[in-house]
């Protein structure tokens, strides 16, 4: 699993750090995306630093929570026939879709986009089930998180 892990970490990595260069870069210095209080105090060029520092540790998470997530729910469908590290694999592998946000302002959607095609057919061979099965894994994920942010989004409307 190291190897795989080694891979999903090296390209998850880049794709954050081009995300927030070229939100940097096309902000003029502000990374809009994590502005927090106790962090005016500090430039924009050591927040950029401090974020590009962290992204191996970020790509790290998301890759095992997704993979443990994507896992569970297809076990629950009856779909993980080869095990965690198939699954695992599988995600990590699909980080290498993160080169697309070298393009400036649309890669890291065209990015996102690609990983979750890549993660639906690899699984979807490793683990020899149905696109079916697959895609409930997947989006149910997605839809949830969608979901969340909707709730919150009218909570804060509501109750402003």
């Amino acid at each position: 699993m190291r190897d795989p892990l080694a891979f999903g970490i090296l390209f998850g990595s880049i794709g954050l750090i081009l995300e927030l260069f070229w939100e940097f870069l096309m902000g003029e210095g502000s990374l809009s995306s994590i502005q927090v209080d106790f962090m005016a105090d500090y430039g924009t060029s050591l927040v950029f630093l401090a974020a590009t520092i962290l992204c191996p540790v970020a790509a790290t998470v998301m890759i095992c929570m997704t993979s443990l997530v994507a896992h569970l729910l297809l076990s629950v469908v009856g779909g993980g026939k080869n095990g965690f590290e198939a699954t695992f694999r599988a995600i990590c592998y699909s980080q290498a879709a993160q080169l697309w946000a070298l393009i400036p302002y649309v890669g890291g959607l065209i990015a996102s986009l690609w990983v979750i095609g890549v993660q639906v057919i690899g699984i979807r061979e490793i683990h020899g089930v149905s696109y079916t099965r697959v895609l409930v894994a997947v989006f149910v994920p997605v839809v949830l998180v969608i979901a969340m942010l909707m709730a919150a989004g009218v909570s804060l409307f509501l109750f402003d």
